[in-house]
């Protein structure tokens, strides 16, 4: 089973999209953004899901680190929030796919699952 490391503060969001998805993927959730960069390390997951707006970090500004070490680059990171974003000012943050709070699980999971599928392909 692929690995999926949730970023998410708010515990009801995070606990129906980890209940939700529990079933496809093994499922780590993750609430305080100090432990983003360590967990990705530790974990190796195949895939990450980041609010980009998380307590005093800024998912954008997290996801560029992960896709800029060589050890983390090749995983797929999707962001997603509430708030409008343009993608032009999230470019440089090298981003896999971006949804947009409300969306649906099974948009959600078929996300989730053909960006692994693509990384899966490439290896």
């Amino acid at each position: 089973m692929k690995k999926l490391l949730i970023a998410e503060d708010d515990k009801v969001i995070g606990e129906l999209i980890q209940h939700f998805l529990s079933a496809s993927f093994k499922v780590k959730r993750i609430k305080n953004p100090d432990e983003i960069l360590r967990t990705v390390h530790e974990m190796q997951p195949d895939i990450i899901l980041m609010d980009i707006h998380m307590g005093n970090m800024n998912g954008k500004d997290i996801c560029r680190v992960i896709k800029t070490q060589a050890h983390t680059t090749h995983i797929p990171v999707v962001l997603m929030s509430a708030s409008n974003i343009k993608d032009e000012d999230f470019a440089d943050s090298r981003y896999d796919a971006f949804l947009k709070k409300p969306f649906s699980m099974h948009d959600l999971e078929a996300t989730l699952k053909k960006l692994v599928a693509g990384k899966a392909s490439q290896e």
